[in-house]
């Protein structure tokens, strides 16, 4: 729907600044959430946090079905025909049953959920790529820009692998290391909030962004670039902790708050960017398909970020694992940034 506005030529250029404010409006939600429902987990129970949680999707649901009459009205330009749909119903039923039998004969279970969703979701991506590749519908121009899009895509797959860390290391760090730093008086700031901050960065920080690409137009850095210069912020991310947890120091609290504003800055450079590129970069009859595997770089990153914390952390010895998380950080933002020519050769006439 955000990448229909943008449709006319004269507003391409604006299509990442639009895409960055709706990304504004997401975390307006992601802002409150954690500080509301924190709270009433701590005061109140598990019960009420989770209540909240569930009034909160209704008001979203309520200003959606009043507002959308503001919206153009564009329809869908290539609809499931109701053959499809029956076919979608029918292979979510079938998955359905399969999870079940799985959970019911115990070979499904919580020790190996991460490793079945990791191999599910990599079946699931290389499905999407193997079809886009061979439907008669994507023509010769579209299977160059899908081409382009595969190690952008392994690329965003890495970067959420790193910065997932936010809800493992940093959590860890917040909540054992830093609670002196975090005490008041009689009142402790819940760990909770730590993400409320990561969202007040993104209120903030979306507004700047979008005015920057909206004053560049079409003077501003192509994707891949934007891409590449992520992974390096986000290596400043946990470059920050490093000499804090060398030298057995606690860091303060403006100093997390940085660490979380450059882990923001990344995002903001790569998330909502990349929702506006795969809606420049699809085929027409698979737009919204293509927001759907742009979303499974989340999953198949978040489901490697947490083995990888599983795995790679240790907690007598946490300043190695920030070591090399800023290290593959930059590592790959340097493969990234030697392929941006080719993938600005490739994309030419998408960007």
């Amino acid at each position: 729907m955000v990448g229909s506005l943008y449709e006319d030529d004269a507003l391409r250029p604006l299509r990442d600044a639009g895409f960055t404010i709706f990304y504004f409006g997401i975390n307006v939600g992601g802002f409150f959430g954690p500080i509301i429902t924190g709270w009433l987990q701590t005061t109140r129970g598990f019960h009420y946090g989770f209540g909240a949680a569930a009034i909160g999707m209704a008001i979203g649901l309520l200003i959606y079905a009043i507002g959308r009459r503001n919206l153009p009205r564009t329809g869908a330009p290539n609809p499931l025909p109701p053959d499809s749909i029956k076919i979608a119903i029918a292979a979510v039923l079938i998955v359905a049953f399969f999870i079940a039998a799985a959970v019911f004969f115990k070979e499904l279970r919580l020790d190996n959920f991460a490793t079945a969703l990791l191999v599910v979701v990599i079946f699931a991506v290389t499905g999407y790529f193997v079809r886009l590749m061979n439907d008669d519908k994507v023509d010769a121009e579209h299977h160059r820009y899908i081409l382009a899009y595969i190690p952008l895509f392994s690329a965003m797959c890495i970067f959420w692998a790193l910065w997932f860390q936010i809800y493992t290391a940093f959590t860890v760090y917040f909540d054992e290391v830093m609670p002196a730093k975090r005490t008041f008086g009689d009142f402790v700031i819940p760990v909770s909030w730590k993400d409320s901050l990561q969202s007040l960065w993104v209120i903030v920080f979306s507004g700047v962004m979008a005015a920057v690409w909206t004053k560049l137009g079409a003077r501003q850095p192509k994707t891949p670039l934007k891409f590449a210069l992520s992974l390096f912020v986000l290596s400043l991310s946990y470059l920050v902790f490093i000499p804090f947890l060398m030298s057995g120091t606690v860091m303060p609290l403006f100093v997390l708050a940085l660490a979380v504003l450059f882990n923001t800055l990344a995002e903001l450079l790569l998330s909502p960017i990349s929702l506006s590129f795969v809606t420049r970069i699809a085929p027409e009859h698979f737009k919204t398909q293509m927001v759907a595997l742009n979303f499974l770089s989340l999953s198949l990153g978040f489901t490697l970020g947490g083995k990888y914390f599983s795995t790679c952390y240790q907690a007598d010895n946490p300043a190695s694992f920030y070591v090399l998380t800023t290290l593959i950080a930059i590592a790959t933002g340097l493969v990234l940034l030697v392929m941006v020519p080719m993938l600005n050769k490739m994309l030419n006439g998408a960007e």
